[in-house]
């Protein structure tokens, strides 16, 4: 019996009737997805010390969560919340509170109550103000108030004296309450991003403050005062419009990480060098021209970042660094040196105590002008990474072979591997053995005109640029008629259709113009019966479209010139040219649509033509169009609107309106009210039929880069224009390089200087043009119309 009665009690998980009391004091609910409090917390509202809420979808809390007089922690972060209630102050031994990440717009006036308070995260909330009872949780220690939308603080916030972490990021701050100056306990001061202009003089009296944030705002100088902050370690003031550091900055005795990056500093303080704890120093993308000799009494340092400033030359006293490991001085313009320094010894390097620096193990030097390196640095046996890239070096010295731990050596941005062979050769000045490769000697670097190679993928932010030059798209959506028209859905979650390209989109709009203008002009009912079948087509929605494409020729003799290299152009006469934008415009649209199918929706389709033969689709689903379908002679204007015959501005004046605002000058548009014939699918079909590619041939000068940009290759991640392709293809070319009128985007490179490129890996591609000498003859194809 007794046997039975345990198994029985085993099995049944209520231990009251075992003859116990369950105690609980943690509950967990986070991630659960809830969108109410449990019911089953308020049986434990006794003994629960700890509610966990996190990340649900909970709006509203029950006024039951606040019997629970025992509860010590309370974490809402990530839910819905709009508001606490007033009967929170029923919690009144709670100490830590946790309501992060909700849309609170107001903590209640009586949260003064809950007196034991400790902890406060309430950051990523509307919460624009606080209650002047907040001032009265006098116990708090931990407040943090990130992204919360505070435009001041309480004038009595200073009565929050055992406060040790205060964290007031992204908000919209501009001065501190005077009252603040009493917080002596306060370690952690986080002020970043928000509009002060100067620091806050009640900063002075904050003696214990240890880490200090104030990246971010406005400031232009960083006050003497500062250095009365004796136990301060980190002061982060970079991303501001800082001019001046002031000498007293050298009284923060016990500072270990200063971060000055991203101001506009011309020089830094002599007294800097009294900082002898820093072991962090950051002064990059400021205006500095050169560092102080007193740098070098930063004896701790470990990492040094001076890149991206003007500096010509370095000080002697950077050698005494003997702590560093990690050096940054590239972009800069490193030529000059110290007087003291022997004109033979052409290096920067030369004056470095280089055997003081054996601990270094990153070196970033790329994009300077250095022509030698020392032999001693053959001596810094732990360096890893070293980038020597955009300098003018004619080979490395024979001691290199002694860095054995080297992981990485940049000669060149095109380096396709971290580590390439080196062989060694006599220099024929100074006869010494020296190491070298292909990349050697390297060449001076040009500020107009670079070879830029997109390393194993095409440069977005240069192609978009590029693509913006060319064309000028912006959509107006009527978002709101979509929401009223679409019907009611359940749930959260929203089904978008995937994005289409830009281009599609101008091409499907182009043709449903030309359709509503036919339903428009055309009176006779047979012409209203055609134009239907073609308005049922094309299904889109409402959407108006403006597009101006930018033509950089400059004459009619630079058109001629550029295009001399194998296109073959024709202008239309004038009867013709009130249909030659919109038919390339609908043989575009065909044939894109064909090579599209699988990201277009039944709301954006094209549907084929019955009339067409299965070669004919051949032919189409075959064709692939560029990225942007161009206009030689003439800026494309597509405007839209796919509204009914009551709407009172038609596609005609949006096109007059596109017109005026995109090219006023140009006296041979063709305007809206041009009509299409209506043969115009038999005359898609002949221009798609008629785009062909043809092998071009270019002699490019160097002058002294080619001036273009490549990607793609066997092992790369591609090209914009033909991503199955493994090919090597234009990316982009400099507007006046020695390409600009030879090349454009989306040329495919077959052969250069008799080497061919057709299964070519991406980087021996870039090897290949870099070391070819004076000239590049280049076999491309190109697609063309005929």
């Amino acid at each position: 019996m007794t046997t039975k009665r345990n198994l029985f009690v085993r099995l049944v998980p209520c231990r009251c009737l075992r003859g116990e009391e369950e105690t609980v004091t943690t509950l967990d609910y986070s991630h659960c997805s809830l969108e109410q409090v449990p019911k089953e917390i308020f049986t434990f509202e006794k003994t629960l010390e700890e509610l966990y809420l996190d990340a649900n979808q909970i709006e509203e809390l029950p006024k039951q969560l606040f019997n629970c007089q025992s509860l010590h922690k309370l974490s809402l972060p990530d839910n819905d919340l709009t508001a606490l209630p007033a009967s929170i102050a029923n919690l009144i031994n709670l100490r830590e509170l946790d309501v992060s990440k909700n849309g609170i717009q107001e903590f209640p006036e009586n949260i003064k109550n809950c007196k034991v308070l400790t902890v406060v995260e309430a950051s990523v909330n509307p919460i624009s103000k606080l209650p002047d009872g907040f001032s009265q949780l006098l116990n708090l220690t931990q407040l943090y108030l990130n992204d919360a939308f505070l435009e001041f603080l309480p004038a009595n916030f200073g009565r929050l004296t055992k406060l040790q972490i205060l964290e007031l990021r992204e908000n919209q701050l501009k001065i501190l309450p005077k009252t603040m100056s009493r917080l002596t306990q306060l370690e952690r001061l986080d002020l970043g991003s928000n509009e002060f202009t100067e620091v806050p003089e009640v900063l002075e009296q904050l003696s214990g403050l240890k880490e200090f944030w104030m990246d971010g705002n406005r400031l232009t100088l960083i006050p003497g005062f500062i250095g009365t902050l004796k136990q301060l370690t980190y002061l982060d003031v970079s991303k501001n419009n800082i001019e001046v550091v002031e000498e007293g900055i050298s009284g923060c005795e016990s500072l270990q990480d200063l971060l000055l990056s991203s101001n506009s500093l011309q020089q830094l303080p002599e007294s800097i060098g009294s900082l002898k704890k820093v072991t962090t120093l950051k002064i990059d993308e400021n205006q500095l021209i050169y560092l102080p000799d007193s740098i070098g009494g930063l004896v701790s340092v470990e990492e040094l970042d001076c890149s991206f400033n003007e500096i010509e030359t370095l000080p002697s006293s950077v050698g005494q660094l003997s702590n560093i490991r990690t050096f940054a001085a590239d972009h800069n313009f490193l030529t000059q040196l110290p007087p003291e320094i022997s004109v033979k010894m052409n290096s920067f390097f030369s004056f470095f105590q280089i055997e003081k620096w054996k601990y270094v193990t990153v070196l970033f030097l790329h994009y300077n002008k250095l022509e030698f390196l020392p032999e001693e640095m053959g001596d810094m046996q732990k360096l890893k990474v070293i980038n020597l890239s955009d300098n003018r070096l004619k080979n490395l010295p024979f001691t290199f072979t002694k860095l054995q731990q080297l992981t990485a050596m940049w000669l060149s941005d095109n380096q396709s591997k971290p580590l390439i062979p080196l062989q060694k050769e006599a220099d024929p000045d100074t006869q010494k053995t020296v190491l070298t490769n292909y990349m050697f000697p390297q060449q001076p670097r040009t500020e107009d005109v670079m070879f830029i190679s997109d390393n194993e993928s095409f440069n977005p932010s240069l192609w978009e640029e590029q693509r913006k030059q060319r064309a000028q798209v912006a959509f107006e959506c009527d978002e709101d008629k979509d929401e009223r028209e679409a019907p009611p859905r359940e749930g959260n979650l929203k089904r978008y259709p995937t994005p289409y390209p830009d281009e599609l989109k101008n091409m499907v709009k182009t043709v449903q113009t030309i359709v509503h203008r036919l339903k428009d002009e055309e009176s006779t009912e047979d012409v209203a019966k055609e134009s239907k079948r073609e308005s049922q087509a094309v299904s889109v929605k409402d959407v108006g479209v403006k597009t101006s494409e930018i033509v950089p020729i400059k004459n009619k003799a630079d058109e001629r010139k550029q295009y001399s290299a194998g296109s073959s152009v024709q202008k239309p006469t004038e009867p013709e040219a009130e249909h030659c934008t919109a038919n390339s415009q609908m043989a575009a649209l065909v044939k894109t649509l064909q090579n599209t199918k699988t990201i277009v929706n039944h709301e954006d389709t094209l549907e084929e033509s019955e009339e067409l033969s299965s070669d004919e689709e051949m032919k189409m689903a075959e064709m692939r169009p560029p990225l942007i379908e161009t206009s030689i002679n003439q800026p494309k204007v597509v405007a839209l609107s796919n509204s009914k015959k009551d709407d009172s501005k038609d596609a005609d004046s949006l096109s007059d309106e596109a017109t005026h605002n995109s090219n006023q000058n140009n006296s041979n548009y063709p305007t809206g009210k041009s009509k299409v014939p209506h043969d115009w699918r038999e005359q898609v079909l002949r221009h798609i039929e008629a785009k062909k590619l043809e092998k071009i041939r270019v002699r490019i000068d160097k002058d002294p880069e080619l001036g273009f940009s490549i990607s793609g290759g066997v092992g790369g991640r591609g090209n914009p224009f033909r991503p199955e392709d493994d090919g090597i293809f234009v990316t982009r070319v400099q507007p006046e390089g020695p390409a600009s009128m030879l090349l454009q985007p989306g040329d495919k490179i077959i052969q250069a200087n008799g080497y061919s490129f057709i299964n070519i890996d991406h980087g021996q591609a870039v090897s290949l043009l870099k070391t070819f000498q004076n000239a590049v003859e280049l076999i491309i194809v190109r697609e063309v119309s005929s």
